[in-house]
């Protein structure tokens, strides 16, 4: 019997009984960040790095995956505290909508806010719809705002926006 079997256990390892507590697998870290750094910030296909590695693109995987297990690679999603994004979503998909998103006026990023305040709200609408904007509109599209000072905010706040009166 071998070291790594338990009695009756065949061929199974004492690592693949030991469920979920276990450590991840020792991993060459500098290979990893090395294959991580043009996938994620180069936006380098898998199979294109496997060539330039000269590994095969299921060890890219498989080295992608190891990166983000040993904290090599960090992965999140921000978006303001003021946007509800599963109740966007939700939003999105009940209506058949091409977008939405729907603005919570009783927190933001301090924490919880005056939902009352009017300067607070037109920052949080106006952020929101310069945020959406930014996202779905291309060079050389024409976007109508009202005179309102949310619309105004959207526009201030859209990169790139020429303004006409």
């Amino acid at each position: 019997m071998t070291a790594d079997r338990a009695p009756g256990m065949g061929a199974h390892s004492a690592r693949q009984v030991a469920g979920p507590e276990t450590s991840p697998a020792p991993v060459d870290r500098l290979l990893a960040a090395s294959v991580a750094r043009p996938f994620y910030l180069e936006n380098q296909s898998k199979i294109d790095i496997a060539r330039e590695f000269n590994i095969s693109r299921f060890k890219v995987a498989r080295l992608l995956d190891a990166a983000v297990a040993h904290d090599i690679v960090r992965i999140g999603i921000t978006v303001p505290a003021e946007v509800d994004a599963p109740l966007s979503q939700a939003l999105t998909e009940r209506f058949a909508l091409r977008h939405a998103v729907v603005v919570n006026l009783t927190r933001s990023e301090g924490g919880v806010s005056a939902p009352g305040d009017p300067r607070q709200v037109v920052r949080c609408l106006g952020t929101a719809a310069a945020q959406l904007l930014s996202e779905i509109t291309e060079e050389g599209d024409v976007l109508g705002l009202d005179g309102s000072r949310a619309g105004s905010r959207s526009a201030k706040r859209s990169p790139g926006c020429v303004g006409v009166v």
